[in-house]
């Protein structure tokens, strides 16, 4: 009963259970920045706003396609890079764009503009619109980005508030060893994923595509180096990614 008592009340109220298991968020517990007492509660929630936002195929039928769709996706990678940008500020641009993708056809205008916006949800200090003029060359004018990113927030209804894929990340690297007890992801659930993830990094490591500015970017030291990793490069890479390849 003591024991129980003492417990996160999330781990209570959201049924879970810690039956031969190690509870990650335990040596955590004097770090109040860590919200351990219901950092389960946050992540679960999460997760529900995430139900009924996915759409796999939402640029089927459009005249957008993922090509069209990757050039500005990687132009925006490299202006984070070059502006020293949050990684929520870009994962929030590419998430506003996949949500509106499918009302424009003015592809370096929206990205502009959703970067400007999410500039402004993410950053202690945003960038100016005359910023985002000097990077387009001045293509775009400031009356075109302001009309743009009113468009856009109306279409979105200001919501903006949605989870990112860093939020997860920097969960499921701490809950690894326990991934499916704390996701409730199943192994066939992440097979697929895993797969088309694969099948890009061949593509990309064997020069397919023009699209480099995420390879790029964690090429470098201070992203570690990932995409140099040998590990990108071995048989368990091309045996997930078999399935999924077309020649």
């Amino acid at each position: 009963r003591e024991d129980k008592l003492f417990r996160p009340f999330s781990d209570v109220l959201l049924d879970v259970e810690h039956v031969d298991k190690e509870d990650v968020d335990v040596e955590d517990d004097t770090n109040q920045d860590l919200c351990v007492s219901y950092v389960k509660d946050i992540y679960k929630y999460l997760g529900e706003l995430e139900v009924g936002k996915s759409r796999p195929k939402y640029l089927a039928g459009q005249e957008i396609d993922g090509n069209m769709r990757a050039l500005p996706v990687d132009w925006l990678v490299q202006i984070q890079m070059k502006c020293m940008l949050l990684q929520e500020t870009l994962y929030m641009t590419v998430a506003i764009i996949d949500r509106f993708l499918q009302m424009s056809k003015t592809l370096q205008l929206v990205g502009i503009s959703t970067m400007f916006i999410a500039s402004k949800y993410e950053e202690v200090y945003p960038m100016s619109i005359g910023d985002f003029m000097c990077i387009t060359g001045d293509a775009h004018t400031k009356f075109q980005v302001q009309h743009m990113e009113r468009k856009i927030l109306k279409a979105l209804d200001f919501c903006l508030g949605l989870p990112l894929p860093p939020h997860f990340l920097r969960r499921i690297a701490k809950i690894t060893p326990t991934l499916e007890h704390y996701t409730s992801y199943t192994e066939s659930d992440l097979f697929p994923v895993m797969q088309h993830m694969a099948k890009n990094i061949i593509i990309v490591n064997e020069g397919s595509t023009d699209y480099l500015a995420i390879k790029n970017k964690y090429a470098v030291r201070t992203n570690g180096k990932i995409s140099t990793a040998e590990e990108l490069n071995s048989s368990i890479i091309w045996d997930l990614a078999l399935p999924v390849v077309k020649y």
